[in-house]
């Protein structure tokens, strides 16, 4: 088999896969989706096609990208808190070391 069939093929296969996943995730009663962590809602007309995750949504019917800022917001704050936590654990133990050693020279 040529590259080109082979790559013709597998894109027919993963055009497959995609078309099967949001048909099926498309058409779950929406009771199902509400309590999903995942679901697409897709309509031709007029169109939309959202994509729903746990933290965010990707509407392309209307263009948006909704709840980036949050996430974005909510990253950011975790690296600065862990970065400021482990930074005082580290001026708490150098604090402790110092102490310790000075008093090793007052003795």
């Amino acid at each position: 088999m040529s590259r080109r069939a082979f790559k013709s093929v597998t894109i027919c296969c993963i055009i497959l896969v995609i078309t099967g996943v949001i048909t099926v995730n498309n058409s779950m009663p929406k009771f199902i989706k509400d309590k999903s962590d995942f679901s697409i809602d897709f309509n031709i007309n007029p169109f939309n096609f959202t994509i729903n995750t746990k933290n965010y949504s990707i509407d392309f019917g209307r263009g948006g990208l909704y709840n980036f800022k949050n996430i974005s917001f909510q990253f950011t704050q975790n690296v600065y808190n862990g970065v400021r936590d482990k930074t005082e654990d580290i001026v708490d133990v150098m604090d402790k070391t110092f102490r310790q050693i000075k008093s090793n020279m007052v003795h």
